[in-house]
């Protein structure tokens, strides 16, 4: 009798065992397909300008590029979501990457994040796809135009300014100056700051006010003094380029391009020579000169 109930008792400890087994490996599978159903989230960009004086009225695009076909683009599926990186998120080893002009394989996750970023504009996909570091380079100024339509201070970190100096001073040791320069002058035909810019200040110029300094004026500094803060963080990443390339092939300085583009697309002559503002000898306002001086309107 007494071994009988041994062997019942041995038997219901196993039985009990066999149970937490199975209970347990249910809820590794259970883990598991949770695990594998996990979905990544990815975070959209800011539709709103800042408050105060650099709060601005310029038009927000609702998708990158200068035409409307990107809208027709079709949502992401969920297996290309979990490559993008959120926007405004700063690539790993974004610095390191800058600083020693690291070439190989890019992130494909940062090449699909360029081509569905709001500010990708035309051959960006295709230009950070040449490597690591320019990859990062074109993210860099994909991110420097969006910092300056919605954020105010610096359109770029001070580490990142930096380090895309050290990209471009490398490129250039490696005999790539005309490289440089032609990302400098794509970027500078193809951003989608121009196209926001001339639509914002074409309506100003166009409305019944417009003669008013009142009224016109804080409009276009709300422009003017975006563009000073880009013309003095290209002038920094590319100032190289003016001492070691530009002068030798009888090409546009660094501030001269960009100089050239705001005036012919934003600030038109047949819009200007119709305003009286600054068809006026003299003028009070600051911001007035300033234009005028740039324009060689004087």
């Amino acid at each position: 009798t007494a071994t009988d109930s041994n062997n019942t008792n041995n038997n219901t400890n196993i039985n009990d065992s066999s149970n937490d087994a199975a209970n347990s490996n249910n809820n590794i599978n259970s883990t598991s397909i949770a695990k594998r159903t996990t979905t990544v989230n990815i975070a959209s960009p800011p539709s709103s300008a800042p408050s105060g004086r650099e709060a601005s009225e310029l038009p927000n695009l609702t998708v990158g590029g200068s035409t409307s076909s990107r809208g027709l683009a079709k949502r992401p599926s969920e297996e290309a979501s979990k490559l993008l990186l959120s926007e405004g998120q700063e690539p790993e080893g974004a610095f390191v990457s800058l600083l020693l002009a690291e070439g190989g394989t890019p992130d494909p996750r940062l090449i699909t994040c360029i081509a569905e970023h709001r500010w990708s504009f035309a051959g960006a996909p295709q230009m950070a796809q040449r490597g690591k570091g320019f990859s990062i380079f074109v993210w860099c100024l994909l991110e420097l135009q969006k910092n300056l339509q919605t954020k105010t201070g610096d359109p770029l970190e001070s580490s990142l300014e930096n380090a895309s100096q050290c990209f471009v001073a490398a490129q250039s040791r490696k005999g790539c100056m005309a490289d440089m320069y032609q990302v400098l002058t794509h970027f500078t035909c193809n951003s989608i700051l121009w196209h926001e810019w001339h639509r914002f200040l074409r309506v100003s110029f166009q409305d019944e006010r417009a003669t008013q300094e009142a009224f016109l004026v804080p409009r276009i500094e709300q422009v003017w003094f975006r563009f000073l803060r880009l013309l003095a963080l290209m002038s920094s990443i590319f100032g190289v380029l003016d001492s070691r390339f530009v002068w030798r092939h009888r090409l546009p300085k660094v501030q001269e391009l960009l100089l050239e583009h705001m005036r012919k697309r934003c600030f038109p002559l047949d819009q200007l020579s119709k305003n009286e503002l600054f068809l006026q000898a003299t003028t009070k306002n600051e911001t007035v000169k300033q234009i005028k001086f740039a324009f060689n309107l004087t």
